[in-house]
């Protein structure tokens, strides 16, 4: 078993994984305590975990895409409104803002429009 920690919260994560593969770890991880810890197993495990967490962690908690952050920006310059710490940290979040000002967004949109048409 390996624990993950997070000392933010003091929460503990167990992980369950192949004997065999457990002891190689222990192995390599005392490697790397052995090299003063300046190894690459930290770096490498790191991007290795981020890239199993994208697949694990619920779509709305990850980070707001470039599409939705382009899209609240113009809404933002558009109805003068700020974007919430939150739905910029959470796509979920992000998405929630949008919902909430794009009829408005819309009908600025429309508006625009309606004066480019007029002769």
């Amino acid at each position: 078993m390996l624990r993950i920690h997070d000392p933010e919260t003091d929460a503990s994560l167990d992980l369950y994984i192949p004997g065999s593969l457990e002891e190689a770890f222990r192995v390599q991880l005392g490697r790397h305590f052995d090299a003063g810890g300046q190894s690459r197993l930290t770096w490498e495990m790191g991007g290795w975990l981020a890239v199993a967490l994208y697949q694990l962690v619920d779509r709305d908690l990850l980070p707001p895409t470039e599409r939705q952050r382009a899209l609240a920006g113009r809404i933002c310059d558009a109805l003068d409104v700020g974007i919430p710490k939150e739905a910029h940290t959470f796509r979920g979040s992000m998405a929630d803002f949008i919902r909430y000002h794009l009829p408005a967004f819309d009908a600025y949109r429309a508006s625009i429009d309606r004066c480019d048409r007029k002769p």
